[in-house]
């Protein structure tokens, strides 16, 4: 916003105060996904989506969204809407399941 450049998920990972290191590239995954509901959703910060939730920092109304996969967590990024957010774990869910795995 106000001219600045979109950070990479590595740099807002590193702003956040989180490891860089532990992002993902999801440059070869489609972008048409449908976003994956949380089958239990309870607080002002929780979302109706799995891997999603407001984020923490002061000052920011902004989503988070993170996945784990083989014992790591892996920062997608803050977004501006819920529902962008929800799609970029849709698409790191695709990226570490596969296409024919359920959501």
């Amino acid at each position: 916003k106000g001219g600045e450049p979109a950070m990479t998920a590595a740099q807002q990972a590193a702003a956040a105060g989180l490891d860089p290191r532990v992002t993902v590239d999801l440059s070869d995954v489609p972008t048409n996904l449908e976003p994956m509901i949380r089958q239990r959703a309870t607080g002002p910060s929780t979302s109706q989506y799995r891997g999603v939730c407001r984020s923490k920092r002061s000052g920011c109304d902004r989503w988070q969204a993170q996945i784990s996969h083989g014992g790591t967590n892996y920062y997608l990024g803050l977004f501006d809407s819920e529902r962008q957010a929800a799609v970029a774990y849709a698409r790191a869910y695709y990226k570490f399941c596969g296409p024919g795995r359920p959501q």
